[in-house]
C-alpha cells in the first residue's frame, strides 16, 4: 500500500512499535481503527504478540510506517483467532476487532465440526 492507501479495523500490518519514544523491532500488529477522522492522522495499532490490547500494547502509527502483512484475519487459525478475540475483549478501542475475530472463529469452528 502507498502512504495514501487506507487500512480498516482488522487489517494485519507490520511495523515498528514505539515504546517510551524508542522504535522496537519489527512485528505484526492489527489495525484497531483511525486515530482521528482522516487517515493522515494515523491509525491505532495493537501489537498482539506483546499481550492483550491495552495502552501498553498499542501505538499510534502513520500510514507510511506500516506495511500490509501477508496474512489476513481470514487466514489465521482458530486458536490464534481465539487468542486475538480474548485479547481484544477488555479494551474499548478494540471492540470491532474483537467482533471480527469472534465471528471468524465461530465460522471456522462450525465448518470444522460439520466436516
Amino acid at each position: 500500500m502507498t502512504a495514501t492507501a487506507t487500512y480498516t479495523a482488522g487489517d494485519i500490518v507490520t511495523g515498528r512499535p514505539v515504546k517510551n519514544g524508542e522504535p522496537q523491532a519489527t512485528s505484526r500488529g492489527i489495525v484497531l481503527g483511525l486515530f482521528g477522522t482522516d487517515p493522515t492522522c494515523g491509525y491505532l495499532v495493537w501489537w498482539y504478540g506483546k499481550g492483550d490490547a491495552s495502552m501498553q500494547t498499542t501505538s499510534l502509527m502513520f500510514p507510511r510506517e506500516l506495511k500490509p502483512a501477508a496474512a489476513t484475519l481470514d487466514g489465521l487459525s482458530e486458536k490464534v483467532l481465539r487468542r486475538i478475540e480474548r485479547g481484544a475483549s477488555r479494551f474499548d478501542g478494540a471492540r470491532q476487532v474483537h467482533m471480527k475475530a469472534g465471528t471468524l472463529r465461530a465460522r471456522k469452528r462450525s465448518a470444522r465440526l460439520a466436516a
